[in-house]
């Protein structure tokens, strides 16, 4: 089981991350400055990984206060995104069920509002929720895309823990979304300053494949 946790950066939040009693190991984190923001990829037992995840997301709401973050990266939370991938001869249905279960936790001991996606969507308490919910609707939906959106009217997507949140009501901790999805690779394409943004916006479009590779163009 592969998970990968992004959050603002905040200096101590990799401590958890590094326990060296955990059957799991931290095969990679990513800062990125301009951004201000970090991803961890952990990989082990699924049990271990849950462990892991869950004591480095209370440790970055502990330190993160998501209203007073800077960041040009949109983020919905102190903890934005966490997601599982199956490894090896793994079942996407056994990883939505971890995700299921590790979002339930999340949930009880921090209270964060927690929106499933991918496969673990249909795997949640959600009954009404028989196909797919894809993380870019989530985001679209409260405004991740729109620095200056306020999201004050309930949205179709609703979170399968805790429940909707004002833009305004959203404490120190935002919300955080959780799924389970194959393993996928992120790549960030760099551009000159002097780049027009309708040059970008064209190269965003031309390596967008629907359902296989999703392109985003932030400033």
């Amino acid at each position: 089981l592969s998970s990968t946790v992004q959050v603002p950066h905040k200096e101590g939040s990799t401590k958890c991350a590094r326990n060296p009693a955990s059957r799991s190991w931290l095969l990679h984190s990513f800062r990125d400055v301009i951004y201000n923001r970090t991803s961890f990829y952990i990989a082990g037992d699924s049990t271990d990984v849950k462990d892991s995840a869950l004591c480095l997301c209370k440790k970055a709401f502990e330190i993160i206060d998501f209203k007073s973050h800077c960041g040009t990266h949109p983020t919905l939370g102190s903890v934005d995104n966490i997601c599982f991938s199956p490894l090896g001869d793994e079942s996407l249905e056994n990883v939505s069920l971890q995700a299921v279960d590790f979002s339930a936790k999340l949930y009880e001991s921090v209270g964060v509002p927690v929106y499933l996606y991918g496969a673990a969507s249909t795997y949640g308490s959600r009954s009404d929720v028989t196909t797919p919910t894809q993380l870019k609707d989530i985001r679209r939906q409260l405004g991740y895309f729109e620095a200056t959106k306020s999201v004050d009217t309930a949205p179709t997507v609703q979170p399968s823990f805790g429940t909707f949140m004002r833009s305004a009501e959203r404490d120190s901790k935002g919300v955080s979304c959780i799924g389970a999805v194959p393993y996928i690779q992120n790549l960030n394409i760099c551009f000159g300053s002097d780049s027009p943004r309708s040059s970008v916006v064209k190269v965003t479009a031309a390596v967008r494949i629907p359902n296989v590779v999703e392109a985003l163009t932030l400033p």
